[in-house]
Order: C-alpha cells, then structure tokens, then sequence
C-alpha cells in the first residue's frame, strides 16, 4: 500500500509539474493569441485600405486610357489636316501657297503637341498599372499572412482542447489519490487500534 501512495504521490507531483507548464504556456498562448489578434485586426485593416486605393488606381488608369484614346483620335485629325493643307499649299497659287504653308506647319506642330501629350498620359497609365498590380501583390501577401494567422489560432485551438481533454484525467487521478490516502489513513488507524 505504501508502494501505491509513494507512485500516486510521484505521479500527482509529475502532473502538477505538467499542469505548472501548461498553465505558463497558456499564458504565452494567450499573449501570443492577443498579439496575433491584433496583427490580424491590422492587416484586415490594412487589406480594406489597399481595396480602396487599387479601386481609386483602376477608376484613374480607365480615365487615363479614354484620355489616351482621345489624345490620339486628335493626333489623327490633326495630322490628317497638316497633310490635306501640305497638299492644297502644293496645288495652291504662289500667294496664297506660303499662308496654306503656314496653316499646314500650324497644323503639324499642334499635331506633334498632341503626340507628345499622348505619350505622356500613355507613361502615365503604364505608371498606374504597374503601381495597381504592386498593390495587388501586396493585397495577395496580407491575404496569405492573413490565412497563416488563422491557421495558427486554428491550431493553437485544438492544442487548448488537447490539454484541457488531457487535464481531466488528471483531475480524477488526484480525487483517487486523495481517496487512497483516506482509505490508508483509515486503515493505519484500524491498525494502531488493534
């Protein structure tokens, strides 16, 4: 019987050890899970924001690109025009050739203005695709980041579930170790009697 008494008493000692570790790692979970939250709250955050800029990108690189389009449909226009006046100033008597020579010049300077404007707002549209797909990678890893935090909560779930299955039995081994005590109480009382 004292056999019995002194491994019930190494075994509560060594559970009460186990229940000492897992409380202190429930603790840093808890601060862990705390901390994880508050990552998670700031990249949802964070996630909303990116939503709203890449849909304020898109709406500007439509607008660009219809700009675009115009700027050239002008191009064409005006560079039609230059080359009818080039043509009529070549067809034109000798007075009224060099003022159909000066509208025509007129008309392909505006033309290369138009160009250049064109150029320009097409850099300005490559500038915001390319600025709209760095906020969509980045979108992409704060919705990876957050999918492995999830995990981690997911994981760190069970884990608690596991210990707290596991701490029941523990609680019926110390309610059976205080009832062998008893019973060896009794017994060495029934003993000192006799």
């Amino acid at each position: 019987m004292g056999v019995q008494l002194k491994r019930a008493r190494e075994e509560m000692s060594k559970r009460t050890k186990e229940m000492s570790t897992m409380r202190a790692q429930n603790v840093t979970w808890s601060t862990d899970n705390k901390q994880r939250r508050q990552l998670l709250q700031q990249a949802q955050h964070d996630s909303e924001e990116l939503r709203s800029t890449n849909a304020a990108v898109v709406a500007q690189a439509s607008t660009l690109e219809e700009r675009v389009a115009k700027l050239q449909d002008e191009v064409m226009l005006k560079s039609e025009l230059a080359a009818m006046w080039r043509r009529s100033a070549e067809r034109g008597s000798g007075g009224g050739g060099s003022e159909a020579e000066a509208a025509a010049l007129t008309w392909k300077i505006e033309a290369e203005k138009a160009l250049r404007e064109s150029e320009r707002w097409k850099a300005l549209a490559r500038r915001s695709e390319e600025a709209l797909r760095s906020k969509d990678d980045e979108a992409l890893h704060l919705r990876a980041s957050l999918a492995e935090a999830k995990l981690s909560v997911e994981r760190r779930k069970l884990t608690e579930e596991y210990r707290h299955a596991d701490e029941t039995p523990l609680a019926e081994v110390q309610q059976a170790l205080l009832a062998a005590q008893d019973d060896l109480s009794a017994k060495a009382e029934e003993a000192s009697q006799l």
